[in-house]
């Protein structure tokens, strides 16, 4: 269960929490890579192997073409991904034009560096895939301490949380940086549990807070999916697929999407993306540019 605040005050970070592995019947990150990999495989909609890093002074596509897109954070850019690796199928305008990197990492966070560095890993990501864009969704597994790179700790929900979290944030921008096209960064969608989301709310100032802070068009603060078009939003199960016929959105963890849920959320994110690219200079296709 998520660490409650004012008991956090008083001890350090314990085991990295994952409301992905555990709690509100979560899926664990076997379950979750294998649910999405057996749905993609059955759909014929794995993207093809990654192309060699292109030159840093080429121009902002691989030799083949593509736009490279970097889905990095938990389990809910996996999701994300999964959704826009199904739209970008399923359409001529969009089949074949992206390459998009799958670097999720179900069960990680922010708040652990001692679990998973993303800092550094994005770095390191910058320097394999060197993608156009990067897509960042984070924070589903960070209700709890801090240790951060340095090993230095900080109790969840003290003073100095929000100030020492959002410069995690601004390290994975920043690492991000040299990508053509920037960064976006999309905020968490309502949570079911009470607790999870007012710390949902929490984190994503944080992030719009940190994202704008840069003050350069390329990085980008896409706020969350919402169910409703204003005001406090609520979590609902059901809700209208892409078809617009009623379906299962969420499931049972009061987390996570179902593969109809992140096609829904994939509806949402990519024709921002597109916009996002056309803005930085990108060459989408032409026969894409009323969608």
């Amino acid at each position: 269960m998520p660490l409650d605040a004012s008991a956090a005050r008083s001890q350090p970070p314990g085991p990295a929490f994952s409301p992905e592995w555990g709690g509100h019947r979560a899926l664990s990150r076997t379950c979750v890579r294998l649910a999405i990999g057996v749905a993609l495989v059955a759909a014929g909609h794995l993207p093809a192997a990654l192309a060699d890093p292109a030159d840093p002074a080429s121009p902002p596509t691989t030799a083949s073409g593509k736009i490279k897109i970097a889905f990095v954070g938990d389990s809910m850019i996996d999701g994300i991904w999964a959704g826009i690796v199904r739209a970008t199928g399923k359409s001529s305008c969009y089949d074949g034009d992206f390459d998009l990197g799958r670097y999720a990492q179900v069960g990680s966070g922010l708040t652990r560096a001692d679990h998973y560095n993303w800092p550094k890993a994005m770095g390191e990501i910058e320097a394999s895939f060197h993608p156009d864009l990067v897509l960042a969704s984070e924070g589903l597994n960070d209700i709890q301490g801090m240790v951060d790179g340095d090993g230095v700790r900080t109790a969840y929900n003290s003073p100095d949380y929000a100030a020492h979290y959002g410069d995690q944030v601004k390290l994975v921008i920043s690492a991000a940086a040299p990508s053509t096209a920037g960064v976006m960064w999309i905020g968490l969608p309502v949570l079911r549990d009470a607790a999870a989301n007012r710390d949902a709310l929490a984190k994503n100032l944080i992030f719009e807070q940190a994202v704008t802070g840069f003050s350069q068009p390329t990085i980008e603060w896409v706020p969350p999916w919402r169910n409703l078009p204003s005001g406090a939003d609520a979590f609902v199960t059901n809700g209208r697929g892409i078809a617009g016929s009623l379906i299962q959105l969420r499931v049972d963890d009061g987390v996570h999407f179902t593969g109809g849920g992140y096609d829904v959320l994939a509806a949402y994110v990519l024709p921002l993306m597109l916009n996002h690219l056309r803005a930085a200079g990108v060459d989408v296709r032409s026969t894409c540019a009323t969608q």
